[in-house]
């Protein structure tokens, strides 16, 4: 009878294991949009002291600005032209309610 020591079983335990290790179905590419695509983001206080976010926010979807004085939000579109295509709403209440589901985010910029 071959008697077996300590570091030989961890080894053969070890193989076996690894032997039957299957991904899970999720970490397998999926179709569809990927993880990494841009994000859809609404504005909420979109006027005056927001305008330093845009610069850092071109990488993303802008797709709702919102502002109590529209005027604000409208000069900013001539400078940062992804402001353009963004939908413009002076209620949050009312942003949220047509294009909550759009939305992967929401920044507020109000004061206190």
């Amino acid at each position: 009878m071959k008697t077996t020591d300590r570091r030989t079983f961890l080894k053969t335990g070890a193989t076996a294991a690894a032997s039957t290790f299957v991904l899970p179905n999720f970490s397998i590419g999926q179709p569809g949009p990927s993880a990494n695509s841009k994000l859809n983001v609404a504005m909420i206080g979109a006027g005056g002291f927001a305008s330093m976010a845009y610069p850092s926010l071109a990488t993303e979807n802008i797709v709702a600005l919102c502002d109590v004085d529209s005027n604000k939000v409208f000069q900013h579109a001539e400078k940062y032209p992804q402001l353009r295509q963004a939908r413009t709403f002076t209620d949050y209440r009312v942003m949220l309610d047509k294009i909550g589901s759009e939305l992967d985010g929401v920044i507020v910029f109000t004061p206190d």
